[in-house]
């Protein structure tokens, strides 16, 4: 996590930036389980700070994705594009000047609370995931692509992680079909950009020829993600 958001600092690199969001998340899906083992509610507030400079690298690596997704899809704007452009390098200045005290906040907060993790039990992580794929199965049982399909991405992402992160080793009494659910986060993730683009051209630009292609695409997504919630349970969780 450092590390990235270091070498983003020195150069601005945005595939760096990337690395160190998808840090923070691994960290924080981890800090989540271990709330729940220590049964600590504080436990992520002092997580807060990293987060929060976390959802100011998420608006910057964003617009830069709009960005991509506009070149891709060759949207014309040019006023658009500038806009776009000059909003990435204000907030890209921005978060770069501040880094030299982020870096010293981020190792004081990782190192305070690695200092406070304790063992997990195996019965705690049962209770993690049993809790996280029943909300995942409420949200998915409710057929709507809406923001909460997001959220439920961000609960598969939570399996995955902690799934590495503890090894199998220690998760062997957890039996999950990690390809399925690392399958149907990539497809909502999709689907969410898209449609996050699309409503912000809708504002942004008055022809519907621009978005077109987008919306025939996010309609196909939606086809796939419904048909990789059918059978939810058969799917998720193998029989053999």
């Amino acid at each position: 996590m450092i590390t990235h958001f270091k070498l983003f600092a020195e150069a601005g690199d945005q595939e760096e930036l990337h690395k160190f969001r998808v840090a923070v998340k691994k960290i924080r899906s981890f800090f989540i389980l271990i709330q729940l083992n220590n049964n600590d509610a504080g436990f992520l507030k002092n997580f807060q700070p990293v987060i929060k400079v976390f959802k100011q690298a998420g608006i910057i690596r964003d617009t830069y994705l709009e960005l991509q997704f506009a070149e891709q899809y060759q949207f014309t704007s040019v006023e658009f594009r500038n806009e776009q452009q000059r909003f990435l390098a204000i907030n890209t200045i921005e978060l770069r000047h501040y880094a030299k005290k982020d870096l010293k906040m981020y190792a004081k907060v990782y190192d305070y609370l690695l200092s406070r993790i304790t063992d997990i039990h195996s019965e705690d992580l049962v209770i993690f995931y049993q809790r996280q794929l029943y909300q995942i199965a409420h949200i998915l049982s409710r057929r709507k692509f809406d923001e909460e399909l997001h959220t439920c991405r961000k609960k598969i992402k939570h399996l995955l992680y902690n799934y590495k992160a503890i090894g199998k080793k220690s998760a062997k009494e957890i039996t999950l079909n990690m390809s399925y659910f690392d399958q149907l986060q990539k497809l909502i993730g999709n689907w969410h950009d898209k449609r996050s683009l699309v409503d912000l051209l809708s504002v942004n630009l008055t022809s519907d020829a621009h978005i077109l292609t987008l919306k025939i695409e996010i309609d196909t997504l939606q086809r796939d993600i419904a048909n990789h919630c059918n059978g939810f349970w058969s799917k998720a969780i193998p029989t053999s």
